[in-house]
């Protein structure tokens, strides 16, 4: 393993931890309902995303300069695994914080809409019974048939 290829593995540790901790801070606003708040974290994890996206075309790039030579020595290849493992479990977190913002979304998106449906029953009834109290040709008074 090249020198270089150590150092873009460490990076993508870096760049995933920092996602892991933008997913974890996204989870919290998603609970609290700070969709402001929520809009630049997502920018924030984009500009992370692209610098992953990078660093992974130059890991793809050595690795066909290294072709499918074995490690030159077990330490290297104990530091790789240990560091691809690191990885494994930061995407498996990433991944996981995700699925669950993406259901508290979904359940708060059906909770709103519910309200919504709520609150245009509530102004239907209202209107109806506006109409039954007051006259079609006097709207501002009391109507009755007397």
């Amino acid at each position: 393993m090249l020198p270089e290829t150590q150092l873009l593995l460490a990076e993508r540790v870096k760049l995933l931890e920092q996602l892991a901790s933008l997913v974890r801070r996204q989870e919290q606003l998603v609970d609290q309902g700070l969709l402001d708040d929520l809009l630049g974290l997502l920018a924030a994890k984009d500009k992370v995303l692209a610098g992953l996206e990078q660093l992974e075309g130059k890991l793809a790039q050595l690795q066909t300069l290294e072709g499918t030579g074995e490690i030159a020595s077990a330490g290297l290849a104990d530091i790789a695994s240990l560091t691809l493992d690191r990885c494994r479990q930061l995407f498996q977190e990433i991944l996981e914080r995700e699925q669950i913002c993406e259901a508290k979304m979904r359940a708060r998106r059906e909770e709103i809409a519910q309200a919504l449906a709520t609150l245009a029953d509530v102004a239907r009834a209202h209107e109806a019974y506006q109409a039954s109290q007051f006259g079609p040709e006097n709207p501002g008074q009391i109507w009755s048939e007397a």
